[in-house]
């Protein structure tokens, strides 16, 4: 099986493979939350929920696409690692299509955080989310958006934004709902609690 490693050039973009081999867990096994999530059909995006008893392979691929996230916005740190345990009530997808039967690659991430605030009650937010830069704006986020929102309730997204991030929650109307107040002014309402 192919070893899925960041390639040395930072303008490289290599999807991490998937073999047919791995099984990865439905939502009702992972996230019973979830489980109106069905496989989509062939060609479209699959999300996977990621934990720390997904087979290494799922999880490397995570962190490889957090290694692509840390690259484009020039975080300091990847903002996942394969071997972490994190907090049991965060939730982690990894994006994935099939390019035939027995391949499918890793094509982006979404991920949310469980975060304690000093000025807010403890909450599930949006930490992040990555999605390989020729699948962005084909609506991927949006397909799982509003099961999101029924599941989750009315989270944060961590910032600073990207430009496209901020486009997106404007559209999605989920920041800001006071047409005078911007996306980063709402957001910086809530001060992460120092840990």
């Amino acid at each position: 099986m192919k070893q899925n490693r960041l390639p040395s050039n930072k303008l490289d973009i290599i999807t991490p493979v998937l073999s047919y081999e791995l099984h990865l867990s439905r939502y009702a096994e992972t996230y019973p939350e979830l489980v109106e999530i069905g496989k989509n059909k062939p060609g479209e995006t699959h999300l996977y929920p990621i934990t720390k008893r997904t087979p290494l392979l799922a999880r490397k691929a995570t962190e490889i696409i957090g290694y692509y996230f840390r690259r484009e916005f020039g975080y300091d740190f990847p903002p996942y690692n394969a071997h972490e345990d994190g907090d049991v009530r965060d939730r982690v997808f990894l994006l994935t299509q099939e390019e035939d039967w027995e391949t499918e690659y890793a094509v982006g991430a979404i991920v949310f955080r469980w975060r304690k605030y000093t000025n807010a009650s403890e909450q599930l937010v949006l930490s992040w989310v990555w999605i390989h830069p020729f699948l962005r704006r084909q609506g991927i986020l949006t397909a799982y958006w509003g099961t999101f929102r029924k599941h989750y309730g009315d989270f944060q997204v961590d910032s600073p934004h990207s430009k496209a991030m901020k486009a997106f929650l404007e559209k999605m109307r989920t920041l800001p709902t006071d047409p005078d107040v911007g996306v980063d002014q709402v957001t910086a309402r809530v001060v992460p609690d120092s840990q």
